[in-house]
């Protein structure tokens, strides 16, 4: 790893490797690993227990404690009683969108309605019930417009359909900037803040379920189509990263036992015969049924959910790839040039929000360009695609930071925007750019304890001894598993390497471990997306992983593994923290002329180390030689890995401290006291050489010198 060597690239992801995420675990371990993990999930009791681990019994809500479901229903009624049946249902592009207009299309036609649909193109017409869009529905006015999954905001819309003659109903999930007009027409969203539906966190296709099992009140149609309904909106309610609480967990609960008989048959087509969970959901249907609006093809995937149709639903199915392949390839290209001009426009200190945007920026990707951006840099990104003078984006929030709540602090500079804490859209004019990051970074300021990095949070510590078949089938009982109820996470500490190498062509980490002592306690592991880490360890390293248990079925054959979150060296954490408290105590006893004596048994720095750790710094800080922060066990590793010189992690800083009284570097140490923020100086001719400092003739009283 030759300074001449080392990319930008891989300067930059040493700077993360250097300062990773810390890991925490929520309750220390008990004896038993099952009531360790009930006190993790807040389980206190047996009643508690039983409702968790019997989502069948999780009370599904009446949709008539709606406030204005009833009004919605008479609303519905009145018109079909009076012959009034041209109904349009406006939705949205995305996942919970298109999943809740074909709900209440298959709910419709179920009872000899067909309904109209009109979807927004999301690349040339953008998202809600804009007056664009009501100038379209009143070339041919229907009787009725139901929204899904949109239509909160939109009262001016509203009131240009109501003073047409067209009737509204709004379904919706999304906040309301201004409390609605019940007056106008019936909202039903549990969101908006007079809402008395006891609880929040529908999606739309949620709310849209809701309203047709209302209906079923007055048009009854059969279970088979009910189920049909259930699975869509399961489907939404994962691909939404909606909580899976009180009743959406019922509800994804249900989708999932239904899904093989009861789903579409373009959906059980894309599941190809795999095992029927939330996590299919959200990383196999819902990312290629996005890829068709993303892609401007959005009829494509609402002709896929309501077809039933076998040939033409494959059909649909390979044209949703394509397209899903199509996405990958301009998102990689985006997010490649985003980074690009971060590092460039911030080549030292990030901005507490970063905002990237581009020329023609495909609109389609750029909202998960931001997640992928935010993940990376750990902060809430914003991206925006600039054409004709108007700079069109997503933005995506990062720990506790409300992306909505620092829009409307910055209104002023922008068209439009709406969504919610963690995820918006926004429009500004191109020359309102540099007033809406003052705004943002202002806000920021006001609201930084939002923006702290949060640790990587495992549920307990388990022994790898103890994972076997039988514990991953009674863990199984916390599905359906994603937002606010994570598959359970654990911590195996003190795992020998046995076997390490990449897969995925670089990609991804493949581990063989054991706990060093059985060769019955071997067990394999795959980090995605984790493949830099194999440049940091080797067989007979001892690591601790963050992983979640699970099996890996490939043919006939089923094993166990663990999908590992991250890895570190085992022990790093005390290692750190014994390292600086040692070293800060040796320093003290030193300038106040005490004994080093009992240090003489683990201080031993080679003058080897200086040239190489000069290397190390100065490739790391870049060209423009910025400050970083470091972990110096981690320091310690890359020492041994890429420059070939150990050093245990007090004789580093040790050796840090000579560096920085020659007036080479600057240290400090973090606010958490649990790393170090390191700068270059530049020399003075008057500072001394390293072997004229006190740090150097400390190292040497210790005995700790090797020439």
């Amino acid at each position: 790893m030759e300074e001449k060597m080392m990319s930008e690239k891989n300067r930059k992801e040493i700077l993360r490797w250097l300062n990773p995420l810390g890991w925490q675990v929520k309750v220390e371990r008990e004896p038993q690993l099952w009531d360790t993990l009930l006190r993790a999930r807040g389980l206190q009791n047996a009643a508690e227990c039983k409702a968790f681990f019997n989502p069948d019994q999780i009370k599904f809500h009446d949709p008539f404690l709606f406030q204005d479901m009833q009004a919605a229903c008479d609303l519905f009624n009145n018109l079909v009683q009076a012959g009034k049946k041209d109904f349009l249902i406006f939705g949205d592009y995305d996942t919970d969108g298109l999943c809740s207009t074909a709900i209440l299309y298959r709910y419709l036609s179920a009872i000899g309605i067909k309904p109209r649909l009109l979807i927004p193109e999301r690349l040339t017409e953008g998202y809600d019930l804009d007056l664009d869009q009501v100038a379209i529905i009143l070339q041919d006015p229907p009787d009725l417009v139901i929204t899904v999954d949109c239509g909160t905001n939109a009262e001016e819309s509203v009131r240009a359909l109501k003073a047409a003659g067209v009737s509204v109903i709004i379904t919706d999930h999304h906040q309301a900037l201004e409390l609605p007009d019940r007056k106008l027409c019936p909202y039903i969203n549990p969101l908006v803040a007079d809402e008395s539906y006891p609880f929040s966190y529908l999606s739309g296709a949620g709310v849209a379920l809701k309203f047709a099992l209302a209906l079923t009140k007055y048009y009854p149609v059969s279970q088979d189509t009910i189920n049909t309904l259930y699975t869509l909106a399961a489907v939404a309610t994962v691909a939404d990263i909606m909580p899976l609480l009180d009743e959406n967990r019922h509800l994804v609960w249900r989708g999932i036992e239904i899904f093989p008989q009861s789903a579409p048959i373009g959906l059980r087509l894309l599941a190809q015969e795999r095992k029927i969970s939330s996590q299919l959901f959200s990383y196999q249907l819902a990312p290629r049924l996005n890829a068709a609006s993303r892609m401007g093809k959005v009829d494509v995937a609402l002709e896929f959910l309501l077809s039933d149709d076998y040939e033409q639903a494959s059909e649909l199915a390979k044209q949703l790839e394509n397209l899903n392949k199509q996405r990958k390839n301009i998102e990689n290209k985006i997010y490649a040039e985003a980074c690009r001009q971060i590092e460039a426009e911030y080549p030292q200190e990030k901005p507490p929000i970063i905002v990237a945007h581009g020329i023609d920026w495909h609109l389609g990707v750029i909202g998960i360009v931001a997640s992928k951006l935010a993940e990376r840099y750990s902060c809430p990104v914003i991206v925006l695609s600039e054409t004709d003078g108007i700079l069109k984006g997503s933005a995506r929030s990062y720990a506790e930071f409300n992306l909505l709540a620092s829009l409307d602090f910055a209104a002023d500079d922008l068209l439009q925007y709406g969504g919610h804490e963690q995820a918006c859209g926004l429009q500004l004019k191109t020359d309102k750019l540099e007033d809406f990051k003052q705004s943002l970074k202002k806000y920021s300021s006001q609201n930084a304890q939002n923006l702290l990095t949060q640790p990587l949070l495992a549920d307990c510590q388990m022994d790898i001894n103890e994972v076997t078949f039988e514990l991953i089938k009674q863990l199984e009982k916390f599905e359906p598993v994603g937002q606010a109820n994570p598959a359970p996470l654990f911590v195996f500490p003190n795992l020998q390497i046995e076997q390490i190498f990449s897969v995925g062509q670089g990609k991804h980490l493949r581990l063989t471990v054991s706990d060093g002592c059985s060769a019955d306690s071997r067990i394999d592991m795959i980090g995605f997306n984790l493949g830099n880490e194999l440049s940091y360890y080797r067989a007979g390293d001892r690591v601790d992983v963050l992983g979640i248990t699970e099996i890996n079925e490939y043919k006939d054959s089923r094993k166990i593994q663990v999908n590992m979150q991250s890895i570190r060296t085992a022990g790093e954490t005390r290692k750190n923290s014994e390292a600086i408290a040692d070293w800060i105590k040796l320093i003290n006893l030193w300038r106040e002329g005490e004994s080093l004596s009992k240090f003489s048994q683990t201080v031993s720095v080679s003058t080897n180390i200086f040239p190489v750790l000069w290397q190390l710094l100065s490739s790391v800080g870049g060209e423009n030689q910025e400050p970083f922060v470091f972990k110096p066990s981690r320091m310690a590793r890359l020492l041994r890995e890429g420059y070939n010189v150990i050093s245990s992690e007090l004789s580093l800083l040790l050796a840090l401290s000579v560096l920085e009284e020659a007036g080479l570097i600057s240290l400090m140490l973090e606010e958490k006291a649990d790393a170090l923020l390191i700068s270059a100086e530049t020399a003075e001719e008057t500072k001394p050489r390293l072997r004229e400092t006190d740090a150097w003739l400390l190292l040497e009283q210790c005995g700790g010198i090797k020439e």
